[in-house]
């Protein structure tokens, strides 16, 4: 839709919840339906296991305010995964992707980039040199073509459409890995690639930081502690320096 920013990405079926709609599980069974004529209700096909963490929705870098990406699991009780008709106004193409083909080392990040503003939004106090390393910043993606795809003869209706798995439908599959497998199954991780190799850096540090709050949650990467480690360790050579420094002045003075 031309009103809407992200028609033409790779998202779930879904859509805002509707008033005769129960609760978020009656929405995601409506949405499906509707959208690609997927029967979630169907006995015997699907079960529906929970929900995964809420994700705040943003719009030019800020939070809107009680807006959020509530996504369902389900699990597919059947081997073959059924045909789907798609909603023409809704959805240009569909694609079924094997759970076990999506893997970190098939993560990259240069499909994606975008300039994020958030720096300045937030920061603007910040010198530009700053602001420039969010310039053209990458994220992580995966490109679902055919080393991803079911092994269902109807795996998709077009096999020329281009599907980029990023942003807020890679983190909620993100979420369902991690969930069913451990924080090594993590397909955002760091979360964002900046332009210069200090500023990534620092992401690696925070990144490592983030690893040994949250390790049920985040990779612990041997290069984000180094990071961590060289990040917590610069301060404490600068201190000792200007000790060293300030020591070596006094004693002149005597």
């Amino acid at each position: 839709r031309e009103t809407d920013r992200w028609s033409g990405h790779v998202a779930f079926p879904g859509g805002k919840q509707d008033p005769e709609d129960e609760d978020d599980q009656a929405t995601a069974v409506r949405e499906a339906k509707e959208e690609l004529n997927l029967d979630l209700d169907e006995s015997g096909r699907f079960h529906f296991l929970g929900y995964l963490p809420d994700r705040p929705i943003t719009g030019k870098g800020r939070r809107i305010a009680d807006f959020y990406l509530v996504p369902t699991l389900w699990l597919q009780l059947e081997g073959e995964s059924q045909p789907l008709t798609r909603q023409d106004s809704e959805v240009a193409a569909w694609r079924w992707v094997k759970v076990g083909a999506l893997r970190p080392n098939l993560v990259t990040y240069d499909l994606i980039s975008q300039d994020s503003f958030m720096s300045r939004q937030f920061a603007p106090w910040l010198p530009n040199f700053l602001h420039r390393q969010f310039e053209a910043t990458q994220f992580p993606a995966i490109a679902l073509d055919t080393r991803v795809m079911s092994n269902n003869y109807d795996a998709t209706d077009s096999s020329e459409a281009k599907f980029i798995l990023w942003g807020l439908t890679l983190a909620a599959t993100t979420d369902a890995l991690v969930l069913g497998s451990g924080p090594e199954r993590h397909l955002a991780w760091p979360p964002i690639r900046l332009r210069t190799a200090w500023a990534n850096g620092v992401v690696k540090a925070l990144c490592g930081a983030a690893s040994l709050r949250y390790p049920g949650h985040y990779p612990r990467r041997g290069d984000h502690i180094f990071a961590l480690a060289a990040a917590l360790a610069l301060p404490v050579a600068v201190g000792a320096g200007a000790l060293a420094a300030y020591l070596r002045s006094s004693r002149s003075k005597l």
